[in-house]
């Protein structure tokens, strides 16, 4: 019995010597997702002698070699370094006529025709694996926004793709940390029905033909302290999805003019701003300190803040008819009048005031204050950014 057997076997192999074999590989192109694995099929239906049997993987448009299984293990020394591990052969299965390629971490340029090739000393054959489409969907644009209540911001995502815009199934604008669904593109409308009642009226896509291009980014109108949050971009085509989120961060002056009422009181409960006055000739007057008022309104408020406002912080205060009738002193991170020197602790020295007094202003870039006439009259100071 054992006879018959090696004697059939041995009949298979001549009749595979004399006829040769046949290589096969898939019934067409393959498709794979960007970054995804894609296995490339190589064949024989009939186990080959393992002696002097070879399997060569190579790049039919640039000739790279990917993978060689040669004397009975795989070479990798010998193959393109783009393909360094990431290009696996699987040599057990080799005595079961099964020479597929396993390639990883699919990139773009991987796309392109294959061929395997199987080497026995008596005959050779080989057959083609063509990569037709790399799919892919990657979508970008994080980033943070910095937004005062009021403004207009865009909430920037772009999705990159290869597929026809009209087959990108779904893009949404969500915001993530309350999960409100804020925009919503579904086959090829945008359904402003299933915007979130917050954002009703405040928020649109860019044109069409900006989205045919992959512009997905959203215009946020009317900025309030609630917008503030993560906000996530999703796209979907298929089993591809891809995501980018955005921040906004609000600046609310409201929280300046808090800090602008607290920044005066300190400034009045602490600094004594009037000192004794100084006579025209330089004397010292050791009387009549003038009585003084501090208010403030404006929307101007914390150190945070000055650089930035476009308002206006103002002071007044009362000057005693006894104080000095005229002088002029440099205003610059406090005002000096005839009857002593007012302090603004946050004022630096590359700001400006304008100080009038009776309709009389004295404007930049003197940066000077003038006391004139009766002083019973309120003079008035304001800082300007």
């Amino acid at each position: 019995m054992e006879a018959a057997v090696l004697l059939w076997f041995h009949l298979l192999l001549l009749v595979i010597f004399c006829n040769g074999f046949h290589v096969q590989g898939p019934s067409g192109s393959l498709t794979v997702q960007l970054g995804d694995s894609v296995m490339l099929p190589c064949f024989v239906e009939t186990p080959l002698p393992m002696e002097d049997l070879e399997v060569e993987w190579k790049r039919i448009d640039s000739g790279s070699l990917v993978h060689l299984w040669q004397n009975g293990e795989s070479r990798p020394e010998s193959q393109n370094q783009r393909y360094h591990e990431r290009a696996h052969f699987f040599s057990e299965k080799v005595a079961h006529g099964n020479f597929s390629l396993l390639l990883t971490n699919v990139t773009q340029e991987d796309a392109g025709v294959y061929k395997c090739v199987i080497h026995t000393n008596q005959h050779s054959d080989e057959t083609l694996i063509e990569i037709m489409e790399i799919e892919r969907l990657i979508v970008s644009g994080g980033h943070v926004i910095s937004a005062h209540a009021g403004e207009e911001i865009t909430l920037n995502c772009s999705v990159d793709s290869h597929i026809p815009s009209e087959k990108i199934e779904e893009v949404s604008w969500k915001k993530q940390d309350e999960d409100l669904l804020v925009l919503l593109y579904q086959e090829g409308e945008i359904l402003t029905e299933s915007t979130h009642d917050r954002f009703k009226d405040r928020v649109e896509f860019f044109s069409a033909e900006d989205r045919n291009k992959g512009n997905f980014s959203m215009r946020l109108k009317d900025v309030r302290i609630e917008d503030k949050g993560l906000y996530i971009c999703s796209a979907f085509s298929g089993d591809l999805s891809d995501n980018t989120t955005v921040e906004v961060q609000q600046l609310d002056g409201h929280l300046a003019v808090q800090s602008a009422l607290v920044l005066c009181l300190n400034i009045t409960l602490s600094i004594g701003f009037i000192l004794w006055g100084v006579t025209e000739e330089a004397a010292v007057v050791t009387h009549n300190k003038a009585k003084q008022t501090w208010q403030t309104d404006t929307k101007l408020s914390s150190e945070a803040d000055l650089a930035a406002a476009n308002d206006k912080l103002y002071c007044k205060f009362n000057l005693p008819t006894s104080a000095p009738r005229q002088r002029q002193t440099p205003a610059r991170n406090g005002m000096m009048t005839s009857n002593g020197l007012l302090t603004l602790g946050l004022i630096k020295s590359s700001h400006f005031m304008t100080c009038s007094h009776q309709g009389v202003t004295t404007q930049p870039p003197s940066r000077t204050c003038s006391c004139q006439g009766a002083t019973v009259h309120p003079l008035t100071c304001s800082h300007t950014v």
